[in-house]
């Protein structure tokens, strides 16, 4: 009997297999939009660093064929066509590169991009990320559209390496920090941003998570006033190093961070960039947590 059926069994074992193959993949992102595909994507262009450095993180970097002005993580991104800044790039510019998808960021990118690229039918998928969770559910998301494990593995890693640290850090003394993102006018980031939680793994708290803009212009006055026990500089290569950093504060001498030289410069490719490296800005940053929290 069985030998009469399995020539049934192989025919029924081959269509599965292949309306497998043929299914669509689909994928949710970080802000709940659905992206469906008929096959693993060809030619993706990303348009933003961050989306860039996390496709590569996932295994896809073969994938990209462009990208965006500051995509210079890893080497291999520097090596790619760049498409624009931000908010500078022409739709025009993507469509001749007939991408099967498009890395959007919704709060850099243009959103008239996004209009015209869905009118052009061109799947758009968002990239973005406000939590070490989003992060660790990206790699997963690019792996899979790449056809690639290694996205689920680098995710694992992170949440491991993330929950190593609150463990060692989180419930010790709050170090109050100031973050620096600007000098003139005097800018910072509010607790909706990922460096807060980054803050508070290591045992420390933005002296800022209050205000009601992610991105707010802010006085020395208010900066004096909260007392920061470290005053913190996501550099990017461009502007300020930690003594540099300290000259233009030594002044308020008032500030606890100052009258300790608690002022860091830290590279803000992983301070502050949701990809997998942020993981070792967090390492870099509590070791500075734990050096001020013995003075205070």
């Amino acid at each position: 009997m069985l030998r009469l059926f399995s020539p049934l069994v192989a025919v029924f074992l081959w269509l599965t297999a292949a309306q497998a193959f043929a299914a669509p993949i689909t994928v949710t992102d970080a802000t709940g939009q659905t992206v469906s595909l008929k096959d693993l994507p060809k030619r993706i262009v990303s348009l933003s660093p961050h989306a860039t450095e996390l496709m590569f993180a996932a295994g896809g970097g073969d994938r990209l064929v462009a990208t965006s002005s500051f995509s210079d993580y890893p080497e291999a991104a520097k090596e790619l066509p760049v498409i624009g800044g931000y908010n500078s790039i022409s739709v025009e510019s993507i469509i001749a590169l007939h991408p099967d998808l498009v890395l959007f960021w919704p709060t850099g990118n243009n959103p008239d991009i996004e209009t015209q690229l869905n009118n052009f039918g061109i799947p758009v998928y968002h990239s973005e990320l406000r939590s070490i969770g989003d992060i660790a559910s990206e790699l997963r998301n690019l792996g899979a559209l790449s056809g690639s494990d290694q996205g689920a593995k680098v995710a694992d890693e992170l949440l491991t390496g993330w929950n190593e640290l609150e463990a060692t850090y989180g419930k010790k003394k709050t170090v109050p920090v100031f973050l620096e993102v600007w000098n003139n006018p005097l800018k910072t980031l509010n607790g909706d941003h990922m460096v807060s939680q980054l803050f508070r793994v290591c045992g420390a708290e933005n002296i800022f998570a209050d205000a009601p803009m992610l991105v707010p212009t802010i006085s020395r006055e208010e900066v004096i006033a909260r007392k920061p026990h470290i005053i913190l500089e996501g550099d990017h290569g461009d502007r300020l190093t930690t003594d540099t950093l300290y000259q233009e504060w030594k002044l308020f001498d008032s500030i606890p961070a100052v009258q300790n030289k608690a002022v860091y410069s830290l590279d803000g490719g992983i301070l502050l960039r949701p990809t997998p490296r942020i993981l070792q800005g967090a390492r870099a940053f509590c070791e500075k947590a734990d050096q001020a929290r013995t003075l205070m």
